[in-house]
C-alpha cells in the first residue's frame, strides 16, 4: 500500500519536517533515498540499515499505520551510539506526539519498552510517564 498521508496538510503538515533545510540535508551526508528491497518471499520489505529502518517507522507512524509500527519498533533499536543520519530521524520521532490515538500511544510504549536497554544512545522523544498514564486511561480502546 502506498501512503498518500504526507500528500495531505491536514493528516501530516508538511512544515513539520523539512527536507529541504540545510541541516537535514548536512546531517544525511551522502544518503538522498532508501532502497528497500523486497523479501524473496514477496512478504515484507528488507531493511538494509538502521536509519532506513528509522525512516520507514517513522513515516509508518505518521500514516496512522500503528500495527505496521508496532511490529517494526523492536527491529529500530541500536547498541551503539546513533549517527548524525539515524539521530535526526530519532529525533523526528516527537512529530508523533501529535497523534493522541490510544494505538499512537501504546505504539509510544512499544518503541519505549524496546529501546529501554539503550537509552545512553536512544532516548525517547516523549515523556513514559505522560504515555502510560494515556495508555492507563485509555487502554481499553487499543487495538
Amino acid at each position: 500500500r502506498v501512503s498518500t498521508a504526507c500528500q495531505e496538510p491536514e493528516l501530516f503538515p508538511a512544515s513539520h519536517l523539512d527536507f529541504t533545510d540545510e541541516l537535514w540535508i548536512a546531517q544525511v551526508g551522502e544518503v538522498r533515498h532508501y532502497l528497500y528491497p523486497v523479501h524473496v518471499s514477496r512478504m515484507f520489505l528488507v531493511m538494509p540499515s538502521l536509519a532506513a529502518s528509522l525512516y520507514m517507522l517513522l513515516f509508518l507512524f505518521l500514516d496512522r499505520q500503528y500495527a505496521d509500527v508496532a511490529k517494526m519498533a523492536p527491529s529500530c533499536v541500536s547498541d551503539t551510539a546513533l549517527s548524525p543520519e539515524e539521530a535526526q530521524l530519532w529525533d523526528a520521532l516527537e512529530l508523533t506526539l501529535m497523534h493522541d490515538h490510544p494505538d499512537a500511544v501504546a505504539c509510544r510504549l512499544l518503541i519505549s519498552t524496546a529501546t529501554r536497554a539503550s537509552r545512553q544512545f536512544m532516548g525517547c522523544p516523549w515523556n513514559d510517564k505522560a504515555e502510560l498514564e494515556k495508555y492507563a486511561k485509555a487502554r481499553h480502546l487499543v487495538s
